[in-house]
């Protein structure tokens, strides 16, 4: 079972220990009955049957008299995916401790899965006093910031003991039809138990901005901050933000995005110890699996996961080569420019502008989005090139993925602009061998100018490489594209692909990129 959500809270105990736990257990039951008037749980499994042919399968255990454990697991007729919600309450001296983790297992592959809270998850925050983890308050909606509270929500992202991410959504700027609240109340159920979401009006966002420079929010943007303390002068890689035009482009797989990023950092959290005694009392170390996985199994993964290592370390190393000589160009630069007496030159690109081409980007439909903006001189990239990008923006290699997909767009935009400048020396692949500033790595692990005889010669897997192109490179509207950009080596069929066709010599004289999705899209024989 792949663990996709993981909220842990505590709640001061008002009334008799053993009359707590006896009303948790009420909630849990008309939850996983989906009655109003639950039948008592009783110890042991139970199974029911439940609205849309769904089998749902309940397993009560009660640990210790203070310790209880609900594990909940729901099937469908037909379809090859289980999901399981596991509950645990434990009772101190003073407090009752909830975990709610729910996790997915499947043969399919290439599912895409839609992250959010158990409901029940809502039923039991919603019979707490003021649940909290760590020093953060558990918020059951967006709570709104006014311009004389950035100071709190300064502290707030300070706190060294915050336990957990805080989502800040900011007002556009100008007039708008204001489904900027209607976001923040949907990021804010789906991320109930592991998030706190804030939103700024437009005085809010100003002091904002003035008080946190580059590391605020501001335009109708989204920024979701870590669990780690926020400083105006610290580091802004570890705290996403997503802009308004993301928003109302792709509003559900931005929200999916936002989502997913605090549902992974939840299935990071240690449990706590008080959660010991499940382990414990079950003969199984804490920490170890709840149930077995064949060694075989085992194997397998592990044998994946050293291809994946061995990939992610050859692919570091070459890196380091280019950072290298990347450096070693820019000092030479530098020297050059300092004996032309170019100081002001110099330093004043060290930065980007708003004009300028973005150094990154979020995620691969940024990418997208910044190529044809910026790009759009020297490369064609249609709305129709873009295919199914919502598992590729949310997986956990999204940031990566993003900006090697960039890299590689301004790499296919730098050669056109080279050819129409008088370059001349081969296609492609030649250019990029040459070593130029915006290059792509000159690799077959990297880059590839055809495809094998085994696609070329199979119909099937043939036609998975056609794709829309300006009729002004051909008349039909569609080319065979085999030229192609490997995203990553590893990530299995997830790993994106950008498949192009180079018409630099040509009527058009650009490069026209027909695909930038899944592998599994554009599929092999190996890969199948």
């Amino acid at each position: 079972m792949s663990i996709l959500y993981r909220a842990v809270w505590s709640d001061k105990v008002m009334t008799e220990p053993a009359v707590a736990l006896d009303e948790l257990r009420l909630r849990v039951a008309a939850w996983a009955q989906e009655v109003p008037e639950p039948t008592r749980l009783v110890e042991g499994q139970t199974d029911l049957d439940l609205s849309q042919g769904r089998h749902r399968t309940i397993v009560y255990r009660a640990v210790t008299s203070d310790a209880v454990e609900f594990t909940v697991r729901d099937q469908v007729p037909d379809d090859m995916t289980e999901w399981m919600t596991t509950i645990r309450v434990a009772l101190d001296e003073s407090r009752v401790h909830i975990l709610v983790e729910n996790s997915m297992e499947s043969d399919d592959f290439a599912r895409r899965v839609s992250i959010g809270r158990p409901r029940i998850v809502r039923e039991l925050l919603a019979a707490s006093q003021k649940p909290c983890i760590g020093g953060s308050v558990l918020l059951t909606a967006p709570q709104a910031i006014p311009a004389e509270g950035i100071g709190i929500l300064a502290d707030i992202l300070a706190d060294p003991h915050r336990g957990l991410p805080v989502i800040v959504c900011s007002e556009p700027g100008g007039s708008h039809d204001g489904s900027w609240l209607t976001t923040a109340t949907r990021i804010a159920a789906r991320s109930e138990g592991i998030a706190v979401v804030m939103t700024l009006d437009k005085d809010a966002v100003t002091l904002f901005k003035k008080e946190f420079g580059d590391l605020a929010i501001w335009g109708g943007g989204v920024r979701v901050y870590a669990p780690v303390p926020v400083e105006p002068d610290g580091d802004g890689w570890r705290h996403r933000y997503y802009l308004r035009s993301r928003l109302e482009v792709a509003p559900q797989a931005t929200i999916d995005r936002i989502v997913y990023s605090v549902a992974q950092l939840s299935t990071r959290r240690r449990v706590p110890d008080v959660f010991r005694v499940f382990t414990e009392q079950s003969g199984v170390p804490a920490g170890a699996l709840d149930d077995m996985v064949p060694a075989a199994l085992l194997d397998e993964a592990r044998e994946q996961w050293e291809f994946e290592m061995d990939l992610a370390l050859e692919e570091h190393s070459e890196l380091q080569k280019e950072l290298a000589r990347a450096h070693g160009h820019l000092a030479r630069l530098k020297d050059e420019l300092l004996s032309e007496g170019l100081t002001d030159l110099l330093w004043g690109t060290q930065h980007e502008v708003d004009t300028s081409i973005p150094d990154d980007v979020q995620d691969t439909s940024e990418a997208v989005l910044a190529a044809q903006t910026y790009l759009s001189k020297w490369l064609a990239l249609p709305e129709s090139a873009a295919r199914e990008l919502a598992d590729i923006d949310t997986a956990p290699t999204a940031f990566a993925w993003g900006n090697n997909t960039w890299r590689g767009l301004r790499a296919l935009a730098a050669y056109a602009e080279d050819r129409a400048g008088g370059w001349d020396k081969g296609g492609f692949w030649e250019w990029c061998a040459s070593g130029p500033l915006l290059g792509w790595p000159a690799t077959t692990k990297k880059l590839s100018m055809t495809e094998s005889e085994s696609v070329q010669n199979n119909d099937k897997l043939r036609r998975t490489r056609v794709f829309k192109v300006d009729s002004a490179v051909n008349e039909s509207n569609e080319i065979t594209m085999l030229a192609h950009l490997k995203v990553s080596e590893g990530g299995g069929n997830l790993a994106p692909r950008i498949y192009f066709h180079d018409d630099t010599g040509g009527t058009t004289g650009m490069v026209h990129v027909g695909f930038i999705g899944p592998h599994h899209l554009v599929p092999n024989k190996s890969a199948n």
